[in-house]
């Protein structure tokens, strides 16, 4: 609700007269739905051959590391650095990356060993037990502090600090060839293998396979989003499992061969990277099927043989594999019209508030965007909510309490809570100058309201309080808009 004392005013039907401004809508961070990632690709490794990309990090500073099968890349937004066995790699070809802390990072290889950089110098792990020598697929942080990596025949192992330990098939291990693991909220451990997935906790492992439900018991990969984790296999593509029901979601009708990353976007939209078929966008209806949209490399991507997909912090989508690496930017510029759905055709003003809905004045009215889990918006019609037809809305603003200010041509300010959709009419029988409001700016409990013909008038949110600017202090009275300065 709005924080003032002004009253509700009856409606009047009057004349209106339209404003020819038309406006490109655009949003930032609402995506339409089924809109593919934006297509400024930046590649990283152009030019250079037989490079694969194996492994993709973002560290806790920003920067992006990239293990490949010829050592190890550091991207830090402006260039890129290698390292090799030159360097003090233990092997040129990288499998997995972990930063474990704000300044190490683990690098498994291909044929067992464990490198450490510490931001000044590489060092091999070299535990009493010795090193592996098979393929380390992943490496994981716990929440107590201890160090696991998996494996490709060996099982699973844990670092202590100063012990290694070992855990197989007969240990309860689902089986000793692991490609992935995450560890969730409590602190256990999710694992997939090639016989199912692995729950780890307690010192003890529950095995999960196609009998309990898993549409294939070849797991590639896990990512863990909400309550809820996805699984990508090695034919049946992903599903999702609820470990406190234990029930899985099985999607089906997957062509597209093995999948080895995925990425949980917003709400329902995932990123599924396969072994030979690119780059799969998966978008989940509400009777809990997949829609599929395949990418290749005739639409972007660098090739369609791809080992790893991640999101880092700023939203851009990193994709690994034969040849290199490629970013995809996500959507800056997003052109709304009557074909995505809107309702209107024309803008005269438009205002994203404090919850990411877009609020537009229209030739139809005042119509306000949300988005729903996919980004795609929902228009609900205000002007028709709040039996304001007829009022012609020219200006928005979103005052310091969340509260909507409409500004109209004749009819004065409308300010809306959007919550309750409660709203209040101010106009000149209650403190305007002037029903045209053709502006409003505001910073802190401060709101400056232009008009055409009534000057500008302040409005301060903590005393209630209006003040008029006219022509005694202006050289005219008709003002198209106002700005608040750093002063």
């Amino acid at each position: 609700m709005c924080k003032s004392n002004l009253i509700c005013k009856p409606q009047t039907r009057l004349l209106m007269f339209r404003v020819p401004i038309l406006l490109l809508l655009l949003s930032v961070s609402m995506a339409a739905a089924g809109q593919r990632p934006y297509r400024r690709l930046h590649e990283l490794f152009s030019g250079r051959e037989d490079y694969q990309v194996e492994s993709i990090l973002q560290d806790s500073t920003g920067i992006i590391w990239f293990g490949t099968n010829r050592g190890l890349f550091k991207y830090d937004g402006f260039s890129y650095e290698k390292y090799t066995v030159s360097d003090g790699l233990a092997e040129d070809r990288i499998s997995s990356l972990c930063w474990i802390h704000r300044d190490l990072l683990w690098i498994g290889h291909t044929g067992g060993a464990i490198s450490q950089y510490n931001g000044r110098e590489f060092s091999s792990f070299e535990p009493e037990e010795g090193p592996g020598k098979v393929e380390i697929t992943d490496i994981a942080v716990d929440r107590s502090g201890l160090i696991w990596y998996s494996t490709m025949g060996e099982g699973l192992f844990r670092y202590d600090g100063r012990h290694l330990a070992n855990f197989n098939t007969e240990d309860g291990l689902s089986d000793d060839y692991v490609y992935d693991i995450e560890v969730d909220r409590e602190g256990g451990l999710w694992l997939a293998t090639d016989y199912g997935i692995s729950h780890y906790t307690r010192d003890s492992f529950q095995r999960i396979s196609m009998r309990d439900g898993l549409p294939d018991n070849i797991v590639r990969v896990l990512e863990i989003s909400g309550d809820h984790i996805w699984l990508g296999t090695d034919e049946s593509g992903i599903c999702s499992f609820d470990p406190l029901s234990g029930s899985f979601v099985n999607y089906g009708n997957w062509e597209y061969g093995p999948v080895t990353g995925i990425v949980v976007d917003r709400g329902k939209q995932i990123r599924v990277s396969t072994e030979s078929r690119g780059l799969i966008e998966v978008e989940i209806q509400e009777d809990s099927t997949a829609v599929y949209r395949q990418i290749t490399d005739t639409e972007g991507l660098i090739s369609n043989r791809l080992n790893t997909v991640i999101k880092d912090s700023e939203e851009n989508l990193w994709i690994g594999g034969r040849r290199g690496v490629v970013q995809f930017l996500p959507p800056v510029f997003e052109f709304l019209s009557k074909e995505s759905g809107m309702p209107f055709e024309q803008a005269n003003s438009l205002l994203k508030d404090y919850q990411g809905s877009l609020w537009v004045c229209s030739e139809l009215g005042l119509f306000r965007g949300v988005a729903n889990s996919s980004g795609q918006l929902s228009w609900e019609n205000i002007s028709e909510k709040l039996e304001l037809e007829g009022v012609s809305f020219i200006s928005l603003y979103e005052d310091s309490h969340h509260s909507i200010w409409a500004g109209s041509l004749g009819r004065g300010l409308i300010i809306i809570d959007p919550e309750s959709m409660d709203f209040k009419v101010v106009d000149k029988t209650n403190g305007l100058s002037d029903d045209n409001i053709i502006n409003i700016m505001g910073f802190d409990h401060l709101v400056w309201i232009s008009t055409l013909g009534g000057g500008v008038i302040k409005y301060d949110l903590e005393q209630e309080q209006f003040m008029h600017f006219n022509q005694s202090w202006l050289k005219g009275n008709y003002i198209y808009s106002t700005r608040v300065d750093a002063q």
